[in-house]
This record gives C-alpha cells, sequence and structure tokens, in this order.
C-alpha cells in the first residue's frame, strides 16, 4: 500500500514553523537540522552560494566510499585533519588539481596530473617544478669589440643549458622569461679577458637588464665591475696571453619580476676596448624562482 502527505509546512506543537516544503520538492528547516544516528544521502548535497557546513566543538565530519572511511575533518582540537590516499580539488573549469598521502607517508600536491609539491614526513619541503635554469658557454669564445660599447650593453650569449625546468630560458635569444610574478634569484660567474691598454685603463662591468634594455641595470641588482690598468706605457703589462688581462667576475642577487618580464646578463666595457668571455663552464648564470 502506498501512502502519499501532501503538506507545505510543518509545525512545532507550539504553532513554530520547522520545516517548510516549497513546490518541487525542496525543504528548508527554520533553524538547525539535526540529524541523529546513521544517515543515508543519495543524489548530491550541494550548497547555495556564500553558505557553509559547519561542525560544533568535538564533532566530526566522516565520509565513506564504498564501506571504507576515506576523509575525515576532525575540528575537536580547533584543527582539521584530512585522512585520504588522494584527495581531488575541482577548479571552476573542472580540471582538478590532485593531493594525497604518497607511500611513504608525505603529501603530495599535483597540478596538471604532474607532482608540483611534496610535503615529507620529516616537514622538508620539495618544489620540482619550480621554474630554475642554468646555462654555460660551450663552443666558441665570445669576443666583444664596439665603438659604443661604453654606452650600449651588449648581451652575453650562452650556448647549452644543463638546467631548464619548464624551458623558461631562450637559448637563441639569451634570456628568462619569469613565467609568474615573484621574487626571482641570480647567480653568475664570468671568466673575463681585457685587453691590456698601451696606458690608462680598460673596464668592463656586468649587469642584468630586463624587457630590451641596453642602458639600465635591473632594479636591485648588482654592477659588477673589473678593469685592466697599465702605468708603465708598455703594451706586454698585466697577465694573461695574447695581451688579456683575465679576471673572474662573480655576481649574485634577488629580482623582482613581472609575469612574462625577460632579464639577460648584459655586458658594458670601454669603448672598443675589446673583451674577451670565456667559454666552457668558466662562464655560467643560473637563476630560479622563490617565491
Amino acid at each position: 500500500m502506498t501512502s502519499i502527505i501532501k503538506v507545505q509546512n510543518i509545525q512545532y506543537t507550539d504553532g513554530d514553523a520547522a520545516l517548510t516544503i516549497a513546490d518541487g520538492g525542496g525543504v528548508t528547516a527554520a533553524t538547525t537540522l539535526g540529524v541523529t544516528g546513521n544517515t543515508t544521502l543519495s543524489g548530491n548535497l550541494s550548497l547555495a552560494d556564500n553558505n557553509k557546513i559547519y561542525l560544533g566543538t568535538g564533532n566530526d565530519l566522516e565520509i565513506y566510499h564504498n564501506g571504507s572511511e576515506s576523509y575525515i575533518a576532525d575540528v575537536g582540537t580547533g584543527g582539521v585533519k584530512f585522512r585520504a590516499s588522494t584527495i581531488r580539488w575541482e577548479k571552476n573549469d573542472g580540471s582538478e588539481t590532485l593531493g594525497g598521502v604518497d607511500a611513504d607517508g608525505g603529501w603530495f600536491f599535483k597540478a596538471n596530473n604532474t607532482t608540483a609539491l611534496n610535503i615529507d614526513t620529516s616537514g622538508r619541503v620539495t618544489k620540482p617544478l619550480t621554474p630554475r635554469f642554468a646555462v654555460y658557454k660551450s663552443g666558441s669564445e665570445q669576443y666583444i669589440n664596439t665603438a659604443n660599447m661604453g654606452s650600449v650593453a651588449v648581451a652575453i650569449t650562452w650556448n647549452t643549458a644543463e638546467v631548464n625546468i619548464g624551458s623558461h630560458f631562450d637559448l637563441a635569444n639569451e634570456k628568462f622569461t619569469a613565467p609568474v610574478t615573484g621574487t626571482y634569484r641570480f647567480d653568475f660567474q664570468m671568466l673575463t679577458g681585457i685587453k691590456v691598454p698601451s696606458s690608462g685603463v680598460y673596464w668592463v662591468t656586468y649587469n642584468l637588464m630586463s624587457n630590451g634594455s641596453t642602458g639600465t641595470r635591473l632594479a636591485g641588482t648588482p654592477e659588477m665591475y673589473v678593469e685592466s690598468y697599465n702605468s708603465s706605457g708598455t703594451s706586454s703589462a698585466g697577465q694573461g696571453g695574447s695581451g688579456y688581462h683575465f679576471i673572474k667576475v662573480s655576481g649574485g642577487c634577488f629580482a623582482e619580476l613581472a609575469a612574462n618580464d625577460y632579464v639577460k646578463l648584459m655586458m658594458f666595457g670601454s669603448d672598443s676596448s675589446n673583451v674577451r668571455v670565456h667559454s666552457g663552464v668558466h662562464s655560467t648564470w643560473s637563476g630560479y624562482l622563490i617565491g
């Protein structure tokens, strides 16, 4: 036998409305809706925008999947606990970001199905996808000898990327492009040969410059200066072969970059001073995103 009760409003004994049933089956509770014992929910539980689920102190929210406990949110001690082998967060576009516990008991988080963050059981955090690069000059050395190199900087060329996570370094254009807005760390070392002048000084500076600049260093970064000085009046003064004075220049810094800013390692030098940038791992440049 099938029985049907048709009612729009259920009241308490004093006449206060307790439950209201709308056309179409929507149920509204006048105050907190309490559930005791085990209750089975069929279909989806949805909340309207800007609404929340609150758990009182000492209560747990437990969700079971196929009869096994897969998630716990525990606010009994003022915190939240998750228990799961895999947790999926769905974004507004329907795509998913994954997280969970790996085989060793540490946490992992994925983006585009690739692990982006690991927290091991000792609390150590690793970020395998952090943008970073390390390049050096393979092949021929670079000779720079232009009439206006004292006022117009020349880009240092690179031939080999030993590290290029995210492929943000462009060897063809000697530049690193920031994929996101943030703080970046850069370090470089250059083996420089400066032609020994017959008298006076030849000089070289190395600077990081951004977005096509050939004259202004990137804010917050150093200007590394070296020189070759000759007071004897003879071209054989100084050190090194073929009339060059060789000096190792190194620098390191932090830089604030916006997404799509690009950076090059540039060099100024005395006009027509014939500077030589040594090849191999004697000349390297590296950088990475801090956060």
